[in-house]
């Protein structure tokens, strides 16, 4: 069936889809076979000369496995490569390989499909949906807890600060109020040295000037 082939297209490279490779003892390994007629140009008085043999490549698939081994394919997932024909050439599952190419058309599958310039094969790419968005889906699933985290720790950060500058201002609010109703006897503990406690140093002092004049005021 090659020779035929052969015989139809003299002059173009005439290509055979994935067989086996057992046409000689040993051989079992699946490949595609690309063939060329070699013809006589210098000794032949023939335009396109005498054809005096045949050129036959075969190229293995572990050619195809180089190319898509840097993708990450699940168990659900598949690539193909199809000829016109529709013949599968290729595919991560080698059970299909020969067989004739039926899409899969489940809303569980994305499918892509590029086609090559050159000689017309299909590249198709089915994949399953879930596992496919399942890394995208964890990854919003951790940002999303980094989010949370983040509000939790700012508002305990937030609560933490409130306190931290409210309590001496309601210390000095509530010795006010006893100054207010005539207790001089009170004074409000320094905690730092910043402008609350400044302002606590203050007013202990004042406390304590007033406490002298009415003092004063009174002897």
């Amino acid at each position: 069936e090659w020779k035929s082939q052969m015989e139809s297209n003299r002059n173009g490279l005439a290509f055979f889809p994935t067989h086996k490779q057992e046409y000689y003892l040993g051989a079992t390994e699946k490949v595609m076979t690309f063939g060329r007629n070699l013809t006589d140009v210098l000794g032949s008085s023939k335009i396109e000369g005498d054809i005096v043999g045949t050129f036959f490549m075969d190229v293995g698939l572990g050619a195809f496995n180089e190319i898509f081994k840097q993708m990450s394919l699940n168990n659900r997932d598949r690539v193909y490569v199809v000829d016109v024909h529709g013949i599968i050439l290729y595919c991560n599952n080698a059970s299909e390989i020969g067989m004739i190419y039926q899409a899969n058309h489940s809303n569980d599958m994305l499918h892509l499909q590029q086609e090559t310039a050159e000689n017309h094969l299909q590249i198709i790419g089915e994949f399953y949906k879930k596992e496919l968005f399942l890394k995208l889906e964890q990854l919003l699933q951790t940002i999303t807890l980094v989010i949370g985290l983040c509000i939790v720790s700012l508002i305990i950060v937030a609560v933490w600060f409130s306190n931290r500058f409210s309590r001496p201002i309601r210390n000095i609010t509530r010795e006010m109020a006893k100054v207010e109703s005539g207790n001089f006897d009170t004074k409000v503990t320094v905690q730092s040295a910043d402008e609350l406690g400044l302002l606590a140093h203050g007013f202990n002092k004042m406390v304590g000037r007033l406490q002298e004049y009415i003092d004063v005021v009174y002897v």
